[in-house]
């Protein structure tokens, strides 16, 4: 803990953390993690998997989303408004992974190029996985509408080109 002042016996600055991590933070977006997503209807569009040889202990994959979306859930400091979208994010859940080679497949020709809408949650071996979402129509209609949002707006273009799901 920082010292208020010279003398080595004097209090801590027990306000100094979180001061300094707010000073620390403040150019810094909030970034969420995929473990901050269970419970939420999600749009992810994969980018790519790829593996890394390297890792702490042994190889492991990891994919890359152009974009995350998040629809719904609780409001609160990481997520303000919804729906809140993040950019250039990896994954390392590997059931996830898993859900998301599908999109990359050029040989599943209904699931290739397009976005995964899903439902985070965790399964029985507590890892997370990425249920379907596309079967409940006001989830779909969440997803059309933040993808729009996403997009910039709601010109004819939007409303000629399907959205990615």
């Amino acid at each position: 803990m920082p010292v208020t002042d010279l003398d080595p016996w004097a209090a801590p600055d027990t306000e100094a953390p979180a001061r300094e991590r707010a000073e620390r933070n403040a150019d810094l977006p909030d970034f969420f993690k995929m473990a901050d997503l269970v419970g939420r209807h999600v749009l992810i569009l994969p980018e790519s998997i790829e593996e890394i040889p390297d890792g702490k202990f042994g190889p492991y994959e990891r994919a890359t989303a152009t974009v995350v979306i998040v629809l719904d859930g609780r409001k609160n400091e990481l997520f303000p408004e919804l729906p809140r979208s993040q950019h250039n994010v990896w994954i390392y859940d590997s059931n996830i992974i898993s859900e998301l080679r599908a999109f990359l497949n050029p040989k599943d020709v209904q699931r290739f190029g397009m976005a995964a809408l899903g439902y985070v949650t965790v399964n029985d071996r507590k890892k997370l996985i990425l249920e379907d979402g596309t079967t409940d129509p006001d989830v779909v209609e969440k997803a059309r509408a933040a993808w729009k949002q996403y997009q910039g707006g709601d010109t004819a273009k939007d409303q000629a080109e399907p959205p990615p799901f």
